[in-house]
């Protein structure tokens, strides 16, 4: 079974995801996303391109559970 379904960002959450790499093509950082369909719950795997790097405003670690 295949997923069709579009996605929109009002339904995607962080917390449903999770990321499976990050590697360098096409002269640029690009990341695996692991997350589940919205509307069928069908496994989906997205890759992604970074566009912009900033600075953020908050506390490192993100996750404390890292280290637990």
């Amino acid at each position: 079974m295949s997923c069709d379904h579009d996605l929109d960002a009002e339904y995607l959450h962080p917390g449903d995801a999770d990321i499976l790499e990050f590697y360098e093509a096409d002269g640029g950082l690009r990341a695996t996303l692991a997350l589940p369909c919205p509307d069928c719950s069908e496994a989906l795997e997205l890759d992604l391109g970074v566009d912009t790097v900033e600075e953020g405003d908050f506390e490192l670690p993100l996750s404390d559970e890292l280290y637990d």
